[in-house]
């Protein structure tokens, strides 16, 4: 459709989006604008040059590869639950490893826990 040109780079046209998509994002979000778009370079590379390619029948095509009817319906569950679940132990993960490198130390008055202190543990 309009990528005759790049037909023998197009893997290397799908990286130079990916990477300008996420890091383009992700620059932003140095600047504080919060968009979490930055991951979906890969995804938005692919459907740009199959677009360009193929056309709207071609994007139909990817997206019908992404659901196959052959795989059974509950092989979805684990492949929808497992992100979240994957976030959730890299937060705990996280934050495990924060409290152990400056650990939490509570401040105690007379008997009495009042508030947490934050210290850097020495090395």
């Amino acid at each position: 459709m309009g990528l005759e040109k790049f037909e023998g780079n197009a893997l290397l046209l799908f990286f130079f989006i990916a990477y300008a998509w996420s890091w383009s994002f992700w620059a932003l979000q140095l600047l504080g604008m919060d968009l979490h778009v930055a991951a979906f370079g890969p995804f938005v590379a692919a459907f740009l040059l199959t677009y360009a390619q193929e056309g709207k029948m071609g994007v139909k095509g990817l997206l019908k590869k992404g659901f196959d009817s052959r795989i059974g319906k509950i092989w979805y569950v684990p492949t929808i639950l497992l992100w979240p679940a994957y976030y959730f132990f890299s937060i705990i993960a996280v934050s495990t490893i924060i409290l152990a490198r400056f650990g939490a130390k509570r401040m105690v008055r007379g008997g009495e826990v009042k508030t947490w202190k934050w210290e850097k543990l020495s090395p």
